[in-house]
């Protein structure tokens, strides 16, 4: 996207977060709460992680993780996704780092690797359901069964620990 559309959705962002903390303050104490970096390239995101990790709620308390997101269209560049989640590790040493929408296993490897903590994906579901086996593609079958379909999401999930 064009750099002034990814600034003006950098502020709407980062005005989004600090209303988020300020509702917990008031209101949600307790609740656990995960900044938003818009990873738009690596320096964009190392500035949006810095502002988030600077924002506290009216009790001082700052977010208690942060997630990137934006990376799904990087996906299969995976050193361009490894600089995004190093620059917001960097950013955020302490605290654990979520990364949205990447579910393969290399792929998680990689960016654990590079400093987010964890993941989330439907593609161990949506591989399973269309009869891809991660372990072994050549097991891989045409319009599997119900059963089938439940191995091969065990086999996903089992791969990803």
């Amino acid at each position: 996207m064009p750099s002034d559309e990814a600034a003006r959705r950098t502020v709407l962002t980062l005005a989004n977060a600090r209303y988020a903390l300020r509702q917990r303050g008031k209101h949600f104490p307790q609740l656990c709460l995960f900044g938003v970096v818009q990873a738009q390239n690596p320096q964009g995101a190392a500035a949006c992680a810095r502002a988030l990790v600077a924002m506290r709620d009216d009790g001082g308390r700052g977010f208690d993780g942060l997630a990137i997101g934006g990376l799904v269209p990087h996906a299969r560049d995976l050193d361009y996704a490894s600089r995004v989640v190093a620059a917001v590790r960097a950013e955020a040493p302490g605290l654990p780092i979520h990364v949205f929408g990447i579910g393969q296993p290399e792929s998680i490897r990689r960016l654990v690797a590079a400093g987010a903590t964890s993941s989330d994906s439907s593609a161990y579901a949506r591989d399973a359901v269309r009869g891809r086996s991660w372990r072994q593609p050549e097991a891989s079958i045409e319009d599997p069964t119900l059963g089938e379909t439940l191995v091969f999401a065990l086999e996903h999930l089992d791969s990803l620990c």
